[in-house]
């Protein structure tokens, strides 16, 4: 079974303040057990513990994709990609970042 993205939406728009940490999430299915990766603007990213790029549960069916204490140029398109011998299924956030607002 190729996979699937459970996800309701296949694009998301994400507005979030400068230092925030969202979680972008992906839920997926497919026989077999697909690989799920993380990419932004088209680079894979390097999900490592202690930097801007942290993962939870990187496998099916559910794939989460923290960005810590997020800046400026961390705006972009993320896209998680669920892999399997059957094909491929992908799920976008367009992620916009704005400044704190200073009173």
């Amino acid at each position: 079974m190729p996979p699937r993205i459970t996800t309701q939406k296949s694009r998301v728009n994400l507005l979030v303040h400068k230092d925030d940490s969202p979680f972008l999430h992906c839920k997926v299915d497919g026989f077999p057990e697909p690989k799920i990766k993380w990419f932004k603007d088209d680079e894979n990213i390097e999900c490592i513990w202690g930097t801007i790029y942290t993962c939870f549960d990187s496998t099916p069916p559910n794939s989460s994709l923290r960005l810590i204490a997020i800046q400026l140029h961390d705006a972009g398109i993320y896209r998680c990609e669920a892999t399997n011998t059957y094909g491929t299924a992908s799920m976008e956030y367009k992620v916009r970042v704005r400044g704190k607002i200073l009173f």
